[in-house]
């Protein structure tokens, strides 16, 4: 028992002593041990062990009496040293949760004041130093520049500094000692210590934080101390990841702001002002996967009488792919100035960046397109390129202009051959990256080329904006949710016709193959509302044309796809005096056969049931083909209503 516990009993002992001397006229002895050999003598216990006895001399007669006062006063004794140490454990629990809540105070504190970590970490540090019982503590940290170290309290030798980390390292965790040997032994004979609390941190950013404690002259750890010193590392832990997150940040604002410039230059590079194409209609479009491309396209204007237009995919993505694109382009303009025809072009183009590519290990693959600017014969040369697609008009068929030799940077000489075709009005030309063909789904399923092939037959008689609008919609409802994984680049060049009528409206429609899209198809029609008459007589017409294209739409998924799940594209055209729908399946030839027109009612009107007599009866014309490439195309038309006009109904 300490000195401060004996002298508290025996203050409370004393007057106790006195009543005995009255009682029994003997003396009352307190004693850290058992004297009384004879008479009374009773223990205080403190947690079920003697802490100290009453002992006194009694006679025979009166000993019963005094062994039960004895036995009172003892358990009184007990009962309130007891409560006197669990109050003062409650004390100290109390101050030990105050420091430990103005340590936490004061760091939160000191992030607000400080953003060095070296700082916040030394400062914490000193900081729990004047709430754990400690006398010197370090904290030392690899640097590029070696180990850095800070200490408080009384100076710490830096060999004892070495050891300590060293031992911190073997262990690669916490240690803890308290008592000398163990730290002798454990601190790789560190000499003086009493008690070592120590831990290594490693973080993302350096090879490791060491934070050590070390009493000589005081004693032990406990568990609260431990239990603190803890906090202290999550704290030294934190300023260190959050420094490390915070220097991260910086560095991908900064690489998003230089990449967002090289965007913007990049974005610059793809020409805005077109030479005049008084015969032709021209779409342009690059679409990054990342912030930057490695495909790109350009027109250049070869003399008054010839425009050249150059679509190239750079193998790769992102910044490699984009600064091999820039050199590319760059070169095709030098040449293409000095040189006539795409093949010789081309050959030029792969002398002059052979040794960049094979040196960075790339190559690019590019269509060449020398177009006449009042339309007519082009010529064509692809160095592995993308099958280019020419829509021929007349027949509604897609013919492939395939490469014409290697890409560009495999071999050394190029002989890529040259290509004409010819370019009737209203035959559309489509040079695009691979980036649209593979387009895939959630489930790794690809756009392909004979979506493409569909999406343009469907589009044959837009203009060349809407063309390009409807490909790559088309495209990215095919991905769903799933996100671009490669760069798209996509021209689509158009021969005009001279006394070309204007539509009021035209627009791509592209519906699912199943019965689950007919709804859409009100939707699609309502966008025309706004171009026709407000009168009932245009409503009832609208309604029944909705329903006739719902029979359509219904009568290829029934037979053309069969029920299974198929794609519908169409165009749906607006002129003043007439509405035009086309609608374009890859499934199979279905007949239209020469079933009568039914009666139609207003007030019956449903789809389902009606089939191709509802269709001829509300539309002026029906035409059905089996197109040479294995599509079906049905092109229905119906007459704009007046004012004074009924509908069929």
């Amino acid at each position: 028992m300490n000195s401060p516990t004996f002298d508290r009993l025996s203050a409370l002992v004393a007057p106790l002593q006195d009543a005995w001397a009255s009682l029994f006229d003997t003396r009352l002895q307190l004693s850290r041990e058992e004297t009384s050999e004879n008479g009374a003598r009773m223990p205080i216990l403190l947690k079920r062990a003697p802490l100290a006895w009453l002992n006194a001399n009694v006679t025979p007669e009166k000993a019963p009496s005094a062994t039960a006062l004895l036995q009172i006063w003892t358990n009184l004794l007990s009962q309130f040293l007891e409560e006197s140490q669990m109050a003062n454990s409650l004390a100290e629990e109390l101050i030990i949760a105050w420091n430990r809540q103005a340590f936490l105070n004061s760091v939160i504190s000191l992030m607000r004041t400080t953003t060095d970590v070296s700082e916040r970490s030394l400062r914490s540090l000193q900081l729990a130093t004047q709430v754990l019982p400690v006398e010197s503590a370090f904290l030392a940290q690899n640097t590029q520049e070696g180990l850095r170290v800070n200490w408080v309290g009384p100076d710490i030798w830096g060999n004892d500094i070495r050891k300590a980390i060293a031992a911190l390292r073997d262990h690669g965790g916490q240690m803890l000692s308290n008592d000398p040997d163990g730290c002798y032994r454990s601190l790789n004979g560190l000499s003086g210590a009493r008690s070592f609390l120590g831990q290594q941190c490693d973080t993302h950013d350096s090879a490791g934080i060491f934070v050590g404690m070390i009493n000589h002259v005081r004693g032990q750890f406990n568990a609260g101390d431990i239990q603190m010193f803890d906090s202290l590392i999550e704290m030294i832990k934190t300023f260190a990841e959050t420094h490390v997150l915070v220097r991260q940040q910086q560095e991908a604002e900064k690489l998003d702001h230089d990449l967002s410039i090289a965007a913007e230059i990049q974005t610059n590079f793809f020409p805005n002002d077109l030479p005049p194409l008084p015969h032709l209609d021209l779409a342009l479009a690059m679409i990054p996967a990342t912030r930057l491309s490695g495909d790109f396209y350009d027109v250049v204007a070869c003399g008054p009488d010839r425009l050249m237009i150059v679509v190239a995919d750079v193998a790769g993505k992102g910044i490699p792919a984009a600064l091999l694109a820039a050199e590319l382009r760059a070169v095709f303009r030098t040449i293409i100035r000095d040189v006539q025809t795409p093949d010789q072009i081309m050959q030029r183009v792969n002398t002059e960046l052979f040794g960049d590519m094979e040196r960075n290990e790339r190559f690019a693959t590019v269509m060449l397109v020398s177009v006449p600017s009042s339309g007519g014969e082009l010529s064509y040369a692809s160095a592995g390129h993308a099958t280019a697609l020419h829509l021929k008009a007349v027949s509604a068929t897609v013919n492939p202009l395939a490469s014409t030799s290697l890409p560009l940077g495999i071999i050394p000489t190029l002989e890529p051959g040259n290509r004409s075709i010819d370019f009737a009005p209203q035959d559309v030309l489509v040079v695009y990256s691979d980036g649209l063909t593979e387009a895939e789904d959630p489930d790794g399923k690809l756009f392909s080329l004979r979506r493409v092939e569909q999406t343009l037959v469907a589009l044959r008689c837009a203009p060349a904006h809407l063309i390009l609008k409807g490909l790559v919609d088309s495209a990215r409802q095919h991905r769903q949710s799933a996100l671009q994984t490669d760069d798209l680049t996509l021209v689509v060049l158009k021969q005009t016709s001279l006394n070309e009528a204007s539509p009021l409206y035209q627009d791509h429609l592209h519906f699912a193959g199943n019965l689950a899209t007919l709804p859409r198809i009100g939707q699609r029609l309502a966008m025309i509302q706004e171009y026709l008459p407000r009168d009932q007589t245009t409503e009832t017409w609208l309604l029944e044309v909705e329903l006739a294209i719902t029979e359509a739409v219904s009568n290829i998924i029934r037979h053309s796809f069969q029920d299974v799940n198929g794609e519908i594209d169409g165009l749906v055209t607006l002129y003043p005096d007439r509405l035009e729908i086309d609608l374009v399946d890859g499934g199979a030839s279905y007949e239209l056969g020469t079933a009568p027109p039914v009666d139609l009612s207003i007030d019956d009107l449903r789809e389902g049931g009606y089939g191709l007599g509802i269709i001829r009866k509300v539309m002026d014309k029906v035409d059905y083909q089996r197109l040479p490439d294995d599509f079906n195309l049905l092109k229905m038309s119906r007459a704009i209503p007046s004012s004074n006009e009924q509908a069929v109904g």
